[in-house]
């Protein structure tokens, strides 16, 4: 069973009569039946017609039985439509205006002003009134936001406007546009909260009483007096006052097929195929190309923002696997480098060249030569112009020395073998005297 009300504490005894209607409430979510309640509206000019207030499960911490009254700090402050420094700024305060705080969560403030503050509605839903400067609501639910707009960041406030509720007119969003397919702005009607940072607001002055402070800000609110209604006469026909803007049908139907192509599109993702998730949200706009309001186009706002979030994640996904990847091929070229490290030969690296020292005779050469061999190959031919060195005296033994290119290796042909390169030695080290075997 639900139920809507229009409310603001004008004194102390309007608050111990909000107690009560609590306990009713409370008892007619548990079943009881409950025929209706009344509750003194001390808003300017709002008939006391049902309003919903706090629905369930806001997570908001209850302060206590009574409402508690503060005012804005002297920096002023700003209403949000979400608990978060990040959330739209809808309404600006101004120092020292008076507020009345329901609920408190991390720091955030569930309250109320005297006069409303500023929200746009749909143009569809509402119409003139009999009362100067007031429209009418001609929907149930209709959602009040911060932005004229009803994308993802103009998230529409906890409370909705009930059929027959009215406000006070501020504007037109673009009166160019007929009044069904424009926002309108008007001052939410009692019983309507705002976030506000707990930070930008200051206690009462000493002996103050929020109550009285708030009965007699409605009563100056009432007697000030309301400017009339302009650019709201062209309501078209009836049906667009009580209807979505649009081809409902092919609304519905596009909404279906952009369903399909989400579910298929995710399936693809979970199997770690490639999804198309910018053709899935392409889908849900079509949807609000035919429906801009209506549960059908909130439907699709709300499956926008999770095709957002969706193609977040993949690519989330596929930035940690190319960095997998990328440190997997990393780690393997570090063990091979340090697999490379510990078959290297210690003294890799710190001669010209190193061997042992052969004497040989090649076909066609008067001079014997005196090559390096190392690990079965003829590393270099070695000499000696200053003949600071006998070669003969290393001969079989294994060198490592320190001299000067003097040519590099040469190709073999069908007479003559290939050759080396050769060194003119300048320094000899002697490292082993034994050949191996």
């Amino acid at each position: 069973m639900r139920f809507s009300l229009l409310a603001t504490v004008s004194n102390s005894a309007c608050v111990q009569a909000a107690g009560e209607i609590r306990r009713v409430v409370l008892r007619a979510r548990l079943g009881a039946s409950c025929a209706g309640l009344l509750f003194l509206a001390a808003g300017l000019g709002a008939p006391a017609t049902a309003q919903t207030l706090t629905p369930q499960g806001s997570g908001s911490e209850a302060l206590s039985g009574k409402l508690q009254y503060v005012q804005v700090g002297p920096d002023g402050a700003q209403a949000k439509n979400l608990a978060d420094a990040g959330a739209v700024t809808m309404h600006e305060l101004p120092a020292g205006a008076l507020l009345a705080v329901h609920s408190e969560r991390a720091g955030w403030l569930d309250a109320e002003t005297p006069g409303g503050f500023k929200v746009w509605v749909w143009g569809a839903y509402v119409e003139p009134s009999s009362e100067a400067g007031l429209l009418s609501i001609t929907g149930n639910d209709v959602h009040m936001r911060p932005l004229p707009s009803n994308g993802t960041d103009s998230y529409y406030l906890r409370q909705s406007l009930g059929k027959g509720v009215k406000v006070r007119y501020v504007q037109r969003h673009d009166p160019s546009k007929s009044l069904d397919q424009d926002w309108v702005q008007v001052y939410s009607p009692p019983g309507a909260r705002a976030w506000i940072a707990k930070s930008q607001t200051a206690p009462l002055s000493t002996g103050a009483v929020g109550s009285a402070l708030w009965a007699k800000a409605v009563k100056d609110l009432r007697a000030t007096p309301v400017a009339a209604v302009s650019g709201v006469k062209d309501q078209g026909s009836p049906q667009a006052a009580t209807s979505p803007v649009g081809d409902s049908k092919a609304a519905v139907a596009a909404l279906r097929a952009a369903d399909d192509l989400l579910a298929k599109e995710r399936k693809q993702h979970e199997q770690r195929l490639t999804p198309n998730y910018a053709a899935v949200k392409e889908a849900y706009q079509q949807v609000l190309a035919h429906a801009q309001v209506g549960a059908t186009a909130e439907s699709a706002t709300a499956k926008i923002a999770l095709v957002d979030e969706l193609g977040k994640a993949y690519q989330t996904e596929i930035d940690l696997e190319a960095e997998r990847a990328r440190r997997v091929a990393e780690l393997a070229q570090r063990e091979s480098a340090m697999e490379k490290a510990r078959k290297r030969d210690s003294l890799e690296g710190r001669f010209d060249a190193r061997g042992w020292l052969e004497k040989r005779t090649l076909p066609g050469e008067p001079q014997p030569v005196y090559v390096l061999q190392f690990a079965g190959a003829s590393v270099s031919e070695v000499v000696c112009f200053s003949g600071r060195y006998n070669l003969d005296v290393f001969v079989g033994h294994e060198v490592g020395v320190f001299g000067s290119k003097l040519r590099g290796a040469l190709d073999g042909s069908l007479n003559e073998p290939s050759r080396p390169m050769q060194l003119d030695v300048k320094r000899i080290e002697v490292l082993a005297s034994n050949p191996p075997k």
